[in-house]
Formats: structure tokens, sequence, C-alpha cells
């Protein structure tokens, strides 16, 4: 039987949820994780002593933490949960009932308690109309015990030990007094202050090695270069290619120093953003001091081992060679480590810690002459999983780190300890490009909301390297703090959660409000310099997909420019946009437009509005968007009209172009591509605008732009259907 050391490694991540202009936190994520599994992981290393792991500290965490733990951090959240009931708004109520129920269900809601209760009253809907009518349901009692159940819920089990008051309070279960709920949310401040502190501890006890991500957690092989996408999906639909390697660089230099600062202590780890990694990428690491960096078990397949059983060569370090000097490379046990972040909360705590054994004495069957020591790498959150155990997985942690230690054959080290022990072996080649998920980056970039979202920040970049005349985060270069600040927005901006949340990957009550953010942070690039937000970050980016209602081109197409209904053939190629006919805030009633249809040829864009039967339009407004976007106003018995400019002042500039339009029954547009500034692999955005006889505009979309995907020079190869 080989012997075997066990490498735990937890991975402890939340996106920078502060706005640099409010100060606020725009979600509470760090403050209640920071009651439960940055809390808990870092405590229980201090209850075995032959168990040592490695805590992964992603600054944009540490730095938030810090902020709790200074008395500096604010969220809604927080600040609701602080007011007594008969000060709360119907709003702030409507709130209240919106989001604190956001905790495991099956966990927290059993059968008969008080916060299932509750739940039955509020249902399962997100309508907020629907969830108007449902807030009548609800009295102050059961406001001010949704207020306490809550918070209450993300305790973890740590916070239950070292203050058994709140175990009394999970069990009287209702009826909570607003100085109950004050208490509650003083232990929670107690906690977050304790968060640092404790790790830092553990560290120095020798129990735990902390290492790091990038500062802001981006994806460092697309921030070098996002034409990296296409070694492993060589087909993607691609942004206009953006490249900032300085600024995947001072991610990780500026990680090294702040964890340095916090710890007392320089990291010599990395678990990259997402476990991405390319050679370029592992460069970057080794040239500032990185000696190992961990992902996933695919990419060390995929780097030459395509032929061979994963049990044959997964369980080795591999020493990578970089420009910049060696790296040593260790790669996650994909089934043991989704065992335990997926899988196993679902069994009884023996159970589920058998199923990991068995799973673990797996690999001697291919192992059994071996005399070299094996390393297992196990890698996963260290603050999700805990959500879905009971009592936030203690009891799992604690009888498998039991049935740990009594095996003869198995150490549980750090990575660094390890490391120490198990030479490495020479790589069999350069690093396959990907990550964690799928070995590849589609998560980040591919689709139209995730391309939207690169071209935005390329955007902003170029823009802060003219106004500021540097070409990389200044750091102390700068004198001026606004700089400065310009700086850290744009880096903020570049973390994986922004482009995580968008497209069809993943669902989540929070999209819009990540969305909102990454662009409040794009925002803020022009806001610390004094300049007027430009409007290509004032709409949603989300909001340019229109799931279900949106058909992208399939060819080229010529139509004529009619202003009837007619040209079916013509346009039958054409994508098509499906207009709700609900009522917006610009519009009460039904949407007089039906469809729009878009398409293009070598030379230009086309346009078509469909409208009921009985609506008759005077007058209407399409923008053709690229950073700044081309107005053409056409009215009744209009042939051929100029174009206009839009400018981010709101102002509008003479072309010297003009459109070919009619407006009769329906309005048509035959706009000249070449004005258009688009960068390579950059697409069309439309709005438009329709005034009817009683004077009153209608606007399609009701918010955000129809992502056409549409290019110029015209690519038939970018068409998105064959």
């Amino acid at each position: 039987m080989a012997k075997k050391t066990i490498c735990f490694l937890f991975h402890m991540h939340q996106p920078y949820y502060r706005n640099m202009e409010t100060g606020e936190f725009e979600m509470p994520w760090v403050r209640l994780h920071g009651l439960k599994g940055y809390t808990d992981i870092p405590a229980i290393a201090g209850r075995f002593p032959d168990i040592r792991f490695t805590i992964n500290m992603v600054p944009s965490l540490t730095e938030q933490l810090s902020a709790y733990q200074q008395g500096d951090g604010n969220d809604h959240w927080l600040v609701l949960s602080r007011k007594p009931v008969f000060k709360l708004t119907e709003e702030e109520k409507l709130f209240i009932v919106d989001n604190f129920f956001s905790v495991n269900r099956k966990v927290h809601m059993k059968a008969g308690s008080r916060y299932r209760e509750l739940l039955m009253k509020r249902s399962s809907t997100s309508s907020p109309d629907a969830l108007k009518i449902r807030l009548s349901l609800f009295n102050d009692r059961d406001i001010q015990d949704l207020q306490a159940l809550f918070n209450l819920s993300w305790f973890g089990f740590t916070a239950f030990h070292e203050y058994p008051e709140l175990k009394k309070l999970k069990e009287k279960g209702r009826s909570f007094t607003r100085e109950e709920i004050d208490r509650i949310l003083e232990i929670q401040k107690e906690l977050l202050a304790m968060v640092l502190p404790r790790c830092r501890r553990q560290m120095q006890d020798g129990n735990v090695e902390i290492s790091i991500s990038p500062y802001y957690h981006p994806i460092l092989p697309l921030l070098v270069n996002t034409d990296t996408a296409r070694r492993s999906t060589p087909d993607a639909k691609l942004p206009p290619s953006f490249s900032a390697p300085v600024d995947a660089a001072h991610q990780i230099d500026s990680a090294i120093g702040a964890a340095t600062a916090v710890f007392g202590a320089s990291p010599i780890g990395m678990w990259p953003s997402e476990g991405a990694v390319s050679p370029e990428a592992l460069d970057l690491m080794a040239a500032s001091g990185i000696r190992w960096a961990a992902t996933d078990e695919e990419i060390l397949k995929k780097s030459g081992f395509e032929s061979r059983h994963r049990h044959s060569y997964l369980y080795h370090p591999y020493r990578f060679e970089t420009v910049s000097g060696p790296l040593t490379c260790l790669f996650r046990d994909r089934v043991l480590s989704d065992m335990m972040g997926f899988s196993l909360y679902s069994m009884t705590p023996d159970t589920a810690v058998q199923h990991f054994l068995t799973e673990l004495d797996t690999i001697d069957a291919y192992h059994r002459d071996s005399r070299e020591e094996l390393l297992i790498p196990v890698i996963l959150d260290g603050e999700n999983p805990w959500e879905n155990y009971e009592e936030s997985g203690e009891p799992f942690l604690v009888h498998l780190f039991e049935a740990l230690s009594e095996r003869k054959d198995i150490t549980v080290d750090t990575i660094t300890n390890a490391l120490a022990r198990i030479s490495a072996k020479p790589a069999p080649g350069a690093i396959y490009s990907g990550s964690w998920i799928h070995s590849n980056y589609k998560i980040w970039i591919g689709h139209r909301e995730t391309n939207t979202a690169w071209t935005y920040l390329a955007r902003t970049r170029r823009f802060l390297v003219e106004k500021t005349g540097f070409f990389a985060s200044p750091g102390k270069e700068s004198a001026d703090s606004a700089v400065r600040d310009a700086w850290e927005s744009l880096m903020i901006a570049e973390g994986s959660d922004w482009f995580w949340w968008y497209g069809d990957d993943f669902e989540s009550h929070d999209q819009d409000r990540f969305d909102r953010l990454f662009l409040a942070h794009l925002a803020n690039v022009y806001r610390k310099l004094g300049e007027p937000v430009p409007s290509f970050i004032t709409a949603p980016i989300r909001a340019t997909t229109f799931r279900g209602r949106l058909v992208l081109p399939g060819r080229a197409i010529h139509p004529e420019v009619t202003g009837k209904p007619n040209g079916f053939f013509q346009w039958r190629n054409a994508g098509v946009f499906l207009n709700s006919t609900k009522g917006s805030a610009m519009f009460t009633g039904e949407s007089p437009v039906r469809r729009i249809l878009f398409g293009q040829d070598e030379e230009f864009l086309f346009v078509r509005v469909l409208m009921s039967a009985d609506f008759q339009p005077m007058t209407g407004k399409v923008v053709f968007k690229d950073s700044m976007g081309y107005q053409v106003e056409v009215k009744q018995g209009a042939r051929d009209v100029p174009i206009q400019q839009c400018l981010d002042s709101g102002e509008y500039r003479p072309t010297g172009e003009t459109a070919r339009v009619a407006l009769v029954e329906t309005l048509d547009v035959r706009f000249p591509a070449k004005i258009l500034k688009l960068t390579p692999g950059e697409t069309v955005h439309l709005h438009m605008s329709i005034q009817g006889p009683d004077g009153k505009w209608v606007h399609v979309p009701d918010f955000g732009a129809i992502d056409t995907g549409m290019v110029y020079p015209f690519d038939r190869a970018s068409l998105w259907t064959v």
C-alpha cells in the first residue's frame, strides 16, 4: 500500500461587492459567509493535531473582511436587519420578504418550523407584482421573525460553540424580540472581527498554510489575452481582442503584498482564479515569486496524458519550465473534491466518510508496488458546500478528520510541507490552456453577454490609459488619489464573477445585481476622474440577450426599403426580436411594436419594425450602437435622412451620411455600415423609439439594447446560423 499525502485546499472567495462611489456593500455574502465557512474552516484546524491543510484567501475577500472587522462594512441586508419593524417602509418590508429567504431551505426550513411557515406565506414567486400582494399577508411579528431567522441561519458551528445563547435562540425559533435581534447582530460583529486573526493564529501555529489568488480574482489567461480562449475552443465567437498582461501581473503582485501585510508572511502558493492557467499565466506567477500553483486534473490530462488512466499520473506534482523559472503544479482530484463539494452532504456523516475513504482506497489498486509517496489534492470552495450540510458540516468534517488521523498510510498536510518531501516530476509538455470547468474558458467568454462585458472593459481601459497617461495601475507612482481610485475600479471590474453570471450557464436571484455592480465599477472609472459616464454602460448588459425572444441572422439579406409589410422572402433570413407586449415605465398599456427584423450585406445594415395593424406611427428613431451610436430619425414620407452621431453628452453631431428609410405601415431603414467604428469581433446593438399619433413614445427594448450579432466589415463566418 503506497503512502499517501492528502492536501486539502479550501478556496475562500468573494468578489468585490463594495461600490467605491457609495462605500456600501451591494450584497451581504462577505458578512454572511464570514459567520460560517470563513470562521469554521480555520477554527476546526486547531482541533486535530495531525491534520494540516491550506486555506486559499482571495485578497478581494480579505480586504472586505477587514472592513467588517474594523466596523467599516455595511450592506442593505444589515441595515434592514438593524431597523425596528415599526420604522420599516413598505418598500423595505418588500425587500425583506424578497431577500431574507436566501438560505438553504432544506436545512433551515424544516416542516413545521416558523421559517417554513413564513416561506409558505411568501410562496415561490419572483414576480414583483405577486410579491406585493403576498406582502399584505405579513404582519409586523412575521417581519421581525424573518429578520431574526435569516441572520440566525447563517451562523456556522463554531458560533454555536462559542456563543451558547445562539443555540437557545435557534431552539426558540419564533417570537423574537428586538433585543434578541440586536444581540444576534452584535455576535455577528464580534465573530467577523475574529475571522482574519483566527486564520493568522492557525497559520502561526503550523496548522494552516495561507495561499492566494490574484487580487480581484480575474481569469489570468484571458486578462493576458482574450484570444487565448481559442486554444481550447477554436470555434468560439470572441469579442475584440483584449490584452493587458501588465494588469495580470499587477493582480498577482498586489495579492502577494496584501497577504503579506495581513498574515505576516509572503505566500508562495496560488490557486489561480477558477484554476485558469496557460503558459503565459504560469510565467507571470513564477516571475512574481509564486513557487506552486494548483488547477484541475483535466488540465493535466490535456497537457500530455490523454491516453493513460487518471490514477497512473494524477498523484504527482509536476515541474513546468517558464521563462521566469520553474513552477510546480499540482492537480485537483476531481472525484474526491466534487464528492465533498457537491454530493456527500445528502448522506449521513458515517456514510459520507465511508464513501470518501472507499474512493480514496481505489487509488491503491494502481500503486500497489510503488515506493513513491503520492500527493492527492482535494480542492473545493471553503464556504459554499457547508450551506448544504446539516450543522454546517461539523459532524461530517469531524468524522472525516478523525478517520484520516487513524490511518497509518495517510498524512494530511499543507501543500508546501508536502512538496518539501515529494519531488516534482518533469512536466510532459507545456501546460494546457483552460480552467477547472470543462478545461476551457467558455463560462467567462464567448457568449453575447460576456463578449459585451469584455468589450466594455476594453473601452474603459483605453479611456483610462489615454486620460491618465499610465499603461498600468500606478500604485504609489501617482500622487493623485483620483487616478489611483480610477485604476482600482478597473482592476475590480476585471474580476471573474461579473462574467460568470452573464450568459446562460447559471441562474441566481442576484444576477441583475451582479450586472449593475459590474457596470458601476466601470462607471466609477469615469466618475473618479470627473468625466461623464458614457451611455454604453448606463444600460444593463443582461438585457441584451432577451432569452427566448431573440433569433440572430442566418444569412446575408438584400431587402427593399418600402415601409410596407411585404418582401417576406427578402427578409426570410433576417434576425428577429420579439417585443414584449407588456407595458413598461415608459409606455403604459400594450406595446404596439410586435417584431424587429434585422440583417446585413456587404455594405448595409437593414432594420424593419413591424407594428400592430391599428397603430399609426408618426415618427421613428433607430440607434445603431458601437461605442457611442448613430441615430436615424424618420418621419412619414421621408426617403433619405441625415445620420447623426450620438455623443455621451447627449448631443448629436451630423456625420454627412444619409440612410434610406420608409415609414408607412412598417419602419424600414437601410444604414451604411461603413461609418460604424466597430473593432474586430464587436457587434452592433440596436435601440429604437416610435411615436404614435397621441405624441407618446414607445421604446424598444424597454431598457438596454438588442445585440444583433452583426459585425462590420461583413463576415459571413460571423453568422450564428449556417
